[in-house]
């Protein structure tokens, strides 16, 4: 746990590289997976990268569209997951999935927050 309604996993150092924050998500269930396309009974995320660091994560949604928050009170909703990248983001490098879990995981693993986001 980081604090201010941010978690962070235990044992997993909370510094902005790649493989640290796919740690991260891996401890709360995801796997690598190959793409972003709606996959039926798992729910998937996006790690956008800029300069070899993590920037964003957008979640994909039941629906096959992706929400995504801009910033501490914003949630966005979008078509497709490029939508948000580019200079402030980068692009989504990364691809992970779960099975679907409950809503009390759902919530611990989005406030996962990383330094684009804040």
């Amino acid at each position: 746990m980081v604090g201010s309604g941010v978690y962070w996993p235990p044992g997993i150092p909370a510094l902005p590289t790649m493989s640290g924050v796919i740690d991260a998500y891996a401890h709360c269930g995801y796997e690598l997976c190959s793409d972003a396309e709606l996959a039926d009974g798992y729910e998937k995320i996006a790690i956008f990268e800029r300069d070899n660091e993590p920037r964003h994560v957008a979640r994909q949604l039941p629906t096959g569209k992706w929400t995504s928050k801009l910033g501490d009170q914003v949630d966005i909703e979008h078509h497709d997951v490029e939508s948000v990248g580019g200079v402030l983001y980068g692009e989504p490098t990364v691809f992970l999935r779960r099975p679907v879990l409950s809503a009390a995981v759902d919530d611990a693993v989005g406030r996962i927050v990383l330094p684009g986001d804040r």
